[in-house]
């Protein structure tokens, strides 16, 4: 593959000595550095907005733009040499080598493995309040400049919140401590020492670890005692269970709830995943070529397509120009309107700021005449008040 049609992968910046925080993205390094190695850039990227999905990862390819894990994956596998034959060898589509057969049942398992196996990353990142406040909060604020470090983590944590509660995934109300205001004294806990609260506490941990190990058992029974779902090498099923039992046993989560579980319980998993990741990477991810881009910007706060971004590159839709026409059209009359109104109000406006200082200074001086009235007018008003009585 010539150096003009390198493949750009666009993902969420590492931690943990992973190359991304997320599993898709990490399972889509995974892909691509095993099928084509050294004829991609990783974009390590912290705006999800970017991508046609509205997710990370996404990867660009000279005009082509492809989201999702399962579409970067067939792309990659369906990409064409420069004969324009379509090439099937191993090393670049690495589920090449199995039976049709094989390959929709890899596919059925990689679905499966996304939903639930993602539900239970997304659970320890997002929905165990001791693990968003000290770990995950911090990193996403990390990859982020002012002021986006303050609102885009909140906002990635409520687009998991609907997914997690579906599925029974979510803190309980009333376990979740409310977030505390500024300035605001801390509240005495009185829950930690109810029995009720212990007890329902108890009962939400236990009925995760429950949901975690049907999980857990169906990929272990799965591998059975093979290094590969496949023998000789690893497949696509392999990379993104790998993907996930990393993100599950790398970070140093605070409340260790599923890290634990997996660690002690299924090991086989742990060491499938370490045995993948070494497979992929024998020496270690330093030679990847990871590249940074400005996640955000103040321009970013301003509502633009993305089809105007330089950093994507993609055929622009005539409809999308003139709807893009028509919104700045729209924002520039409104600006203009407000400029109008207080420039035709500025006189009313500084008369009433005039007479608002003239009040104050009558009031000021009333104040200084009645303080400034001799003992004799003193004794007359006095004398007038004992008169009406």
């Amino acid at each position: 593959m010539s150096e003009t049609s390198k493949i750009n992968l666009h993902v969420w910046p590492g931690r943990w000595d992973l190359p991304s925080v997320e599993p898709a993205c990490l399972a889509s390094i995974l892909f691509l550095e095993l099928a084509l190695p050294g004829n991609f850039d990783i974009i390590e990227c912290a705006n999800p907005d970017l991508s046609p999905s509205g997710q990370l990862p996404f990867l660009t390819h000279e005009q082509r733009t492809v989201a999702t894990l399962p579409s970067i994956m067939r792309y990659v596998a369906q990409l064409k040499s420069a004969t324009g034959e379509k090439r099937h060898d191993p090393d670049h589509a690495i589920d090449a080598d199995l039976t049709a057969v094989e390959r929709a049942r890899n596919l059925a398992w990689q679905a499966h493995l996304e939903l639930n196996m993602g539900d239970l990353v997304a659970h320890m990142m997002y929905s165990l309040e001791a693990n968003w406040v000290k770990l995950t909060h911090p990193t996403l604020a990390g990859f982020l400049p002012v002021p986006q470090k303050y609102y885009v983590p909140a906002r990635l944590r409520d687009s998991y919140r609907a997914r997690l509660e579906a599925v029974g995934l979510w803190n309980l109300p009333g376990i979740e401590q409310e977030p505390k205001k500024p300035f605001e004294a801390p509240v005495k806990q009185t829950k930690e020492s109810d029995p009720k609260e212990k007890y329902l506490r108890v009962f939400e941990r236990a009925k995760v670890e429950e949901k975690a190990r049907s999980s857990f058992d169906v990929y272990s029974r799965l591998l059975g005692k093979n290094d590969f779902f496949y023998p000789y090498r690893p497949t696509s099923i392999d990379l993104t269970l790998a993907a996930h039992v990393l993100l599950l046993t790398k970070p140093e989560f605070p409340d260790p709830l599923l890290q634990t579980l997996i660690r002690e319980s299924y090991p086989t998993l742990v060491n499938h995943a370490e045995h993948v990741y070494r497979f992929v990477f024998p020496t270690g991810i330093s030679k990847l070529n990871r590249t940074s881009m400005p996640g955000y910007s103040i321009r970013s706060l301003v509502p633009i397509s993305a089809t105007n971004s330089s950093h994507v590159a993609k055929e622009v839709d005539p409809e999308d120009v003139r709807f893009a026409r028509m919104r700045w059209t729209w924002i520039a009359v409104a600006v203009g309107g407000v400029a109008y109104w207080f420039w035709e109000k500025r006189g009313l406006i500084l008369q009433a700021v005039a007479i608002a200082q003239e009040q104050q200074r009558a009031a000021e001086a009333a104040v200084d005449g009645e303080g400034d009235m001799t003992e004799e007018e003193d004794e007359e008003v006095a004398l007038g008040l004992d008169d009406d009585t």
